[in-house]
């Protein structure tokens, strides 16, 4: 049979089959279909997703319950190395210029305004850790400074805020004038 032929016996079909069943059972074929759509665009790959993570509970339940079985532990470690592994985290002094451009970057960015700030060296009495006391003025609205110091927290992890103080001069002033303190910890290089 050719397709020309085919066509009009399919409509003809189509036809038949809605009269047979009526406008009820095409509006119930209609929403089996778009059920069954359903089921295979968004229940089977949460399935999927869902037997996948259950797989990687039950290795690591496993992975846990292979700890040895008399109940001891991995020893600590000395005090000597752990002291080592966490000045391992932080970076040596050298870094300093690199992350104060760094804040001076994610100020551009935020569209914060920094004024001319102080900045103070303060070695640890104690251990190794060199603390760089960062004191600055800027300007900016309240969602321009938070999103600007979460950033800076965030892509500097050894930096702290130490205080924040914002200041207006009208009540009708969306730009504040904040005096933010930072200070930065670093390794004394060798």
């Amino acid at each position: 049979m050719d397709e020309k032929s085919m066509l009009p016996r399919l409509v003809w079909n189509a036809r038949e089959v809605r009269r047979i069943i009526g406008l009820p059972g095409a509006v119930g074929a209609a929403m089996l279909a778009a059920a069954l759509l359903f089921y295979a665009v968004a229940v089977l790959p949460v399935a999927a997703e869902s037997a996948a993570l259950a797989r990687e509970i039950t290795a690591l339940e496993a992975a846990r319950q292979a700890a040895p079985a008399d109940g001891t532990r991995e020893k600590p470690s000395d005090p000597v190395r752990q002291l080592a592994e966490f000045y391992r985290f932080f970076p040596k002094s050298s870094q300093a210029p690199d992350d104060l451009a760094k804040l001076h970057e994610l100020a551009a960015v935020h569209q914060v305004q920094l004024d001319q700030g102080t900045y103070r060296l303060v070695r640890d009495r104690v251990g190794k850790l060199l603390m760089y006391e960062i004191a600055l003025p800027v300007k900016g609205d309240y969602p321009q400074l938070r999103k600007f110091m979460s950033q800076a927290l965030t892509e500097i992890p050894y930096l702290s805020l130490d205080s924040v103080s914002f200041q207006r001069q009208k009540a009708s002033d969306t730009t504040l004038e904040s005096q933010i303190k930072f200070t930065l910890f670093l390794v004394e290089a060798p």
